[in-house]
């Protein structure tokens, strides 16, 4: 309760209840209404909030003597029956008296809506302030100005916090590495790229450049909202809000930040990739945890019990990604997952005379080249001075090589981005859409 609002109590009868602003004051303070306690406070409750010579003038004045109201109840008295001695006239008093004229004299705001109508009607048959309750008005306006003084300090506080921890995070190539996972440059050119293809800008206060390291940070660290509000210093909302603005800016730049694919060309010297002419890259599945329904949990629960999703990824020999395909369910196969994704009209693509290596579980044929089956086939297995003895042999090894670019490219994905790491407390559809952002960034820090 607002001190001002807990005034006087009349010592000689201790039935009395309190007497609020809102009986003394009621067109300035009609928020303050009387209300039943079991205890009402002195006048001395609001030293505090008075200086020292407002507090004397009015302990050591005259004091008030209430007159009864003959219209009121047995015992009962009200604020507006209270006379008190006439001021002197000083050039002080002269500005209070025109101080609670002014105020007195302004009209409420008509609002159309009839709540509205009728608290503003009995407004009006309220009496209006007097000049003689100047003191408690200075009291509420003091009071008022120093809690908005202090409002206006701690904001002031915090934006120079934000913004020394905003400079440290861009000081330098290795802080920001460290702490988005990119270097300035790439930054740059990211923050760039929402502002013109994203459709994203400055949202009063909060810069683009803000919106993005909150972002970024987020999904670098797998970091709670409540960290991030004291990193930051943005209430849990606001950075709610502008996490999902940056995801689905990012989301916009697919077409940009997508790799187009690219044949492997005849005069290659890379020995992983010199055997396999016209082949477009790799593609292989992945599991990354989730959260979901208790309803949900069998359906996206893995072979090695684990809640997760299924994501299809397609990467170039470069370790960029071609194609991202998230949310299928943990216990979806791999090799229906890319049926989906080549059902899809806008899915994945594979030209005339191309094609992609897969793993021994993706069925062998047109557009998509898997290994012998029943031969030797992984890395591992190639190690100790272990040669091949025949052709097939000779023919896993070097699409073992060649393929494993795609296993290293979901191994630097993960380690990259701790949000992929554990399962996150955002819905399913947000997650599904974090992948594919990670992804994405992932692209644009590898060019």
């Amino acid at each position: 309760m607002c001190p001002v609002s807990r005034i006087i109590r009349n010592e000689g009868d201790k039935t009395d209840p309190p007497k609020h602003l809102g009986h003394f004051c009621p067109a300035l303070f009609p928020c303050f209404q009387p209300a039943s306690h079991t205890r009402s406070p002195l006048l001395f409750d609001l030293k505090p909030f008075l200086t020292s010579k407002t507090f004397e003038a009015i302990t050591t004045s005259t004091p008030a003597t209430v007159k009864a109201n003959p219209n009121s109840a047995a015992g009962e008295t009200h604020f507006n029956q209270i006379v008190f001695p006439k001021p002197a006239f000083s050039p002080n008093s002269v500005k209070r008296h025109r101080l609670v004229r002014r105020i007195d004299r302004r009209a409420p705001i008509w609002n159309p809506h009839p709540f509205y109508r009728r608290q503003e009607s009995s407004l009006k048959s309220q009496p209006k302030c007097r000049p003689e309750n100047w003191v408690l008005c200075l009291i509420c306006h003091s009071w008022q100005r120093k809690n908005e003084r202090r409002v206006r300090n701690r904001i002031t506080r915090n934006t120079e916090l934000r913004t020394s921890f905003i400079d440290s995070l861009l000081d330098n190539d290795v802080t920001c590495i460290s702490q988005l996972r990119m270097d300035r440059r790439t930054f740059v050119i990211l923050c760039r790229l929402l502002r013109q293809d994203g459709y994203m800008k400055r949202d009063g206060t909060v810069t683009l450049e803000e919106q993005v390291c909150i972002f970024l940070h987020i999904i670098a660290y797998h970091t709670k909202n409540r960290t991030i509000i004291s990193r930051f210093y943005r209430s849990g909302e606001t950075i709610s809000r502008y996490f999902n603005s940056v995801l689905n800016g990012v989301l916009r730049l697919h077409s940009i930040l997508l790799r187009h694919p690219e044949p492997v060309s005849d005069n290659c010297s890379d020995d992983r990739w010199k055997m396999f002419k016209n082949c477009l890259g790799a593609l292989d599945g992945t599991y990354i945890k989730v959260k979901v329904p208790e309803i949900n949990k069998p359906r996206y629960r893995t072979r090695k019990g684990e809640i997760a999703t299924n994501v299809l990824g397609v990467c170039n020999p470069n370790m960029e990604f071609i194609f991202v395909l998230p949310g299928w369910e943990g216990s979806a196969s791999d090799s229906r997952v890319l049926r989906d994704a080549i059902s899809r009209p806008n899915g994945l693509k594979v030209p005339t005379g191309c094609y992609y290596l897969v793993d021994a579980g993706y069925t062998n044929g047109e557009g998509f080249l898997a290994p012998y089956r029943g031969t030797r086939y992984h890395l591992s297995e190639w190690r100790d001075g272990c040669a091949p003895i025949n052709h097939q042999e000779y023919f896993n090894m070097k699409h073992a090589s060649a393929r494993n670019i795609i296993e290293r490219c979901f191994g630097v994905l993960k380690m990259r981005w701790a949000i992929l790491r554990s399962p996150s407390f955002y819905p399913i559809a947000t997650q599904i859409k974090i992948i594919t952002a990670c992804c994405l960034i992932h692209n644009l820090i590898r060019r």
